[in-house]
């Protein structure tokens, strides 16, 4: 699913993606953009995965504590020294889940749509 967002909510929610993925490096990072009464959030999440550098997997109680706080649209996450394509087991993933998913790679945010296989860059 596509979403627009305002110029000033896109520079947001790139920052704060951007600035969580550097941080996590070499580490994967993941986390939940989320729309709320107020607007849209990145919630960033703490990568659970036995092997961090190569999966993600987003804690449980950051998973509920997103659905709690607004409507869950988007999961993020990278491949920190990756191509900018989902992996065969994401595209499983994306299969099941009711949201789009965002890759952060090489500096740059791509989007998929969980009723498509399509990337296109963040709007």
């Amino acid at each position: 699913m596509t979403y627009t967002f305002s110029a000033v909510t896109r520079e947001r929610l790139t920052k704060a993606i951007l600035c969580h993925a550097r941080a996590c490096h070499p580490e994967e990072c993941c986390g939940l953009i989320i729309r709320t009464p107020v607007g849209h959030q990145y919630l960033p999440c703490i990568n659970a995965s036995a092997d961090p550098c190569q999966h993600f997997l987003i804690a449980p109680e950051d998973y509920l504590s997103a659905s709690a706080a607004g409507t869950i649209i988007a999961l993020v996450h990278s491949h920190p020294d990756g191509p900018p394509e989902l992996s065969p087991a994401d595209k499983a993933a994306m299969t099941h889940s009711a949201c789009s998913w965002w890759l952060v790679c090489e500096g740059q945010i791509y989007c998929f749509g969980a009723e498509d296989e399509n990337e296109h860059s963040l709007p």
